[in-house]
């Protein structure tokens, strides 16, 4: 009984314990208090400050993706076609603004050292231009046209659309890049 008695007398002086420890009042030093709390808002203002460069950053990256894609496709638009010294190209021309513009007749005009190319009328090489009358058939159509450099270099093929009176009415050119060697 005697090993009761004791551990009755121990949980009596634990409850007493943790009585007076209920009732007193803990406080921190108010240096310790200052700290704690300081440290706290440095926290949220460092979130805080986080969260603003995160959406900083993908507004950026945002406008940077846009950006570049107008940027590139702008110089897509810009670029002239590519081709290889000595070697014919095909070009399509667009009737589709021919028709649009009500033209009944088109000239190709070629800057020097561009020639016409054809296997079978090679009497076309020798001509700086080419005069056509559109049929109305063509609407929205093409034009294909094979041409061939016989020296590189930058070279404008202009491409002109005359109304039923043999008047302009609208003008347009074509950028060549002519480069020596193979392309691929």
């Amino acid at each position: 009984m005697n090993h009761e008695a004791d551990d009755k007398k121990a949980q009596d002086r634990s409850r007493a314990l943790f009585a007076a420890a209920r009732e007193e009042r803990i406080e921190a030093p108010l240096y310790l208090q200052t700290r704690v709390l300081a440290r706290l808002k440095t926290q949220q203002d460092q979130t805080r400050r986080l969260l603003r460069w995160r959406m900083f950053s993908l507004a950026l990256m945002i406008f940077l993706s846009l950006a570049s894609g107008l940027f590139l496709k702008s110089r897509q638009e810009n670029a002239p076609f590519v081709a290889t010294v000595d070697r014919p190209m095909a070009v399509k021309i667009e009737l589709a603004s021919a028709t649009d513009l009500k033209a009944t007749g088109i000239e190709i005009m070629l800057p020097e050292g561009v020639s016409f190319y054809s296997e079978t009328h090679t009497s076309l090489a020798e001509e700086r231009s080419l005069q056509l009358t559109l049929d109305p058939s063509f609407a929205g159509g093409t034009l294909p046209i094979v041409i061939r450099s016989q020296s590189h270099g930058l070279k404008e093929i202009k491409i002109r659309f005359y109304g039923s009176e043999h008047e302009l009415i609208s003008e347009k050119s074509l950028t060549i890049q002519f480069k020596k060697g193979d392309l691929s």
